[in-house]
């Protein structure tokens, strides 16, 4: 695969400051490439559905405690700026698949449907061997074979 893409803004981590900061580029006219690497968005501000205090996560705020109360009446303003991120930087070349995580079999069956359909796209073929190449490989297996 080639990578030629370029962009006035590359944003490290779709996470609680890459999406802000992604979505404050976009906003200013720049051209935006958000990489992440995990199969999904959100980085520690995900770690209990968006709920969690932004000053990060560990292990131990991994589960819905007292805090997250406190952090339910941001819900809608999470949930637009999150549709927002989406809409900002999900292009035809480039889209964003939002997949339910809470399910790994259902994950996983999408994941893999999106994959499938996007090879599909790229319309590949076999390369062609023509007999001058066939009768050499022939001889290559041949030998390796002996060894």
């Amino acid at each position: 695969m080639e990578w030629n893409l370029s962009a006035d803004v590359v944003v490290i981590g779709a996470g609680a400051a890459g999406l802000p900061a992604a979505i404050a580029a976009r906003d200013h006219g720049a051209s935006v490439i958000l990489v992440e690497e995990n199969f999904d968005i959100g980085g520690h501000a995900m770690l209990s559905g968006g709920r969690v205090q932004l000053g990060g996560g560990n292990a131990l705020q991994r589960k819905f405690n007292i805090e997250d109360i406190k952090e339910r009446k941001y819900w809608k303003q999470y949930m637009k700026a999150y549709e927002q991120c989406l809409s900002a930087t999900s292009t035809r070349e480039a889209p964003w698949h939002v997949v339910p995580a809470d399910d790994k079999a259902t994950t996983r069956l999408i994941v893999s449907r999106v994959i499938v359909d996007a090879l599909k796209d790229l319309k590949m073929k076999y390369p062609q061997v023509d007999p001058r190449r066939r009768k050499e490989l022939a001889e290559i297996r041949r030998l390796l074979s002996k060894s």
